[in-house]
């Protein structure tokens, strides 16, 4: 399909380039009442964008015809718009694996037997469980008129599950890559959703001010606002990130990486949807902004290069996104929880932005958190309120553990960081 768009529209534009993508994915669930169901979805389309007299228009569909995408996107360039924009040329691609063929043959019978497994492995007296399973396999093909022309096969699976009990709040935990789970990440799965609910809970104390360890899937929505800050737009004078490449504007010992060519992760690839090879970027390295994240659009308006990171879906329109993050752990580096006198453990954090959003500050709510003295967990403390500011937070690092774990599309390590505000209630 990519070869027919180009084809048509050549002749008539200054320059196109065009996505195209498959998709075949299949759902498993099982609910609190153990009723199972299954649902099939397939898809495919196409986004074409074109340059034509220095204006950018752009048209996408499922199943659309290459003539009504051609006469789509020549209609958007009309009051597109107006930008010098460099199409990339044919270059080398890193080989990366996006493709398990184990993960995209596998039987549904063997998908239910690992869904169900799961869900009976959680049961338990007064418990409600849910449990997920999905598994996508599909291709990714994307050309232009400067002769780019690449396609990769992509494989993706989820599991998750969703724990109720009587004595703590609802636990949900996912696993995310290009490869069903294996049985070690399933069984590390169970064992940390057990985990969450057995401490018994603690009276409520008031800290003000205290060291609190965030866990990687915490830590994970504790680098949301400064992966914001790394994407497209580099903000307002005197942002949280201002472009100081000589300076220091995080700890030390934060260097994050994004990082394409990591085998079978939900972000991997050898080329992004624009057509630039894709590399491993260093965005932070050793506290110090050293790029930020740009597809060619991004990138045109400020006259800087793509770094590579365009994501084009076949309806909405282009963004800049990250591939797969990693924070790097220190080299040989204890668990923090050992050195912690008094404070928290927090888990699980879904990110939660206060005003003036965009500076990183935020307020919060923990469902739960673990109440930590000399090193040790003594329980599970509900109710608790965490408001800062992320940057200022990522200033004031204690330790970063060596427990790096994958989260999704993220490798991330546990965070003790000092000085957060904690509470209960409202703060």
């Amino acid at each position: 399909m990519i070869a027919a768009l180009l084809s048509d529209v050549a002749s008539r534009v200054d320059g196109a380039d065009a996505v195209a993508k498959t998709d075949e994915t299949i759902t498993l669930t099982i609910d609190a009442r153990g009723i199972g169901r299954s649902a099939l979805s397939t898809s495919s389309g196409a986004q074409l964008r074109v340059l034509k007299g220095g204006r950018i228009g752009w048209h996408g569909g499922s199943g659309a015809d290459p003539a009504s995408l051609v006469e789509g996107a020549l209609a958007s360039a009309l009051d597109g718009e107006r930008i010098a924009y460099f199409l990339p040329a044919r270059a080398p691609l890193a080989d990366v694996i996006t493709h398990d063929a184990g993960t995209a043959s596998a039987s549904v019978a063997d998908l239910w037997a690992l869904t169900r497994s799961v869900a009976e492995q959680l049961a338990g007296p007064g418990r409600e469980v849910e449990v997920w399973l999905e598994r996508s396999s599909g291709t990714v093909a994307v050309g232009n008129t400067r002769g780019v022309d690449a396609k990769y096969p992509v494989t993706l699976a989820g599991l998750g599950a969703r724990v109720r009990s009587p004595n703590a709040p609802p636990v949900d935990l996912h696993l995310a890559g290009g490869t069903l789970p294996t049985p070690l990440e399933v069984d590390q799965m169970v064992r940390a959703i057990e985990r969450r609910v057995s401490p018994p809970t603690v009276e409520p104390v008031e800290l003000g001010s205290a060291p609190v360890l965030f866990r990687p899937r915490a830590a994970r929505a504790l680098l949301q606002p400064l992966l914001a800050a790394l994407t497209g737009d580099p903000g307002p004078v005197g942002g949280p990130l201002a472009v100081d490449f000589d300076q220091a504007q995080l700890d030390s010992c934060l260097t994050l990486i994004d990082d394409p060519l990591v085998p079978l992760r939900p972000g991997s690839r050898p080329i992004d949807d624009d057509g630039v090879p894709a590399l491993r970027l260093r965005l932070i390295d050793r506290g110090r902004v050293r790029a930020r994240l740009l597809d060619l659009l991004a990138g045109s308006r400020r006259s800087l290069p793509s770094t590579g990171h365009a994501w084009r879906a076949v309806l909405g329109a282009p963004r800049v996104g990250a591939t797969n993050l990693r924070l790097l752990p220190t080299e040989g580096a204890p668990d923090p929880l050992g050195s912690m006198e008094r404070g928290l453990v927090i888990e699980d954090l879904s990110w939660s932005a206060a005003p003036n959003a965009a500076l990183g500050n935020f307020v919060l709510r923990a469902p739960w958190a673990y109440w930590v003295e000399r090193g040790e967990v003594i329980g599970r403390r509900e109710g608790t309120v965490l408001a800062g500011n992320a940057f200022q937070l990522l200033r004031r690092v204690i330790a970063i553990g060596g427990d790096a774990t994958w989260v999704g599309a993220a490798c991330v390590p546990s965070i003790a960081v000092d000085g957060v505000r904690v509470g209960l209630g409202a703060l």
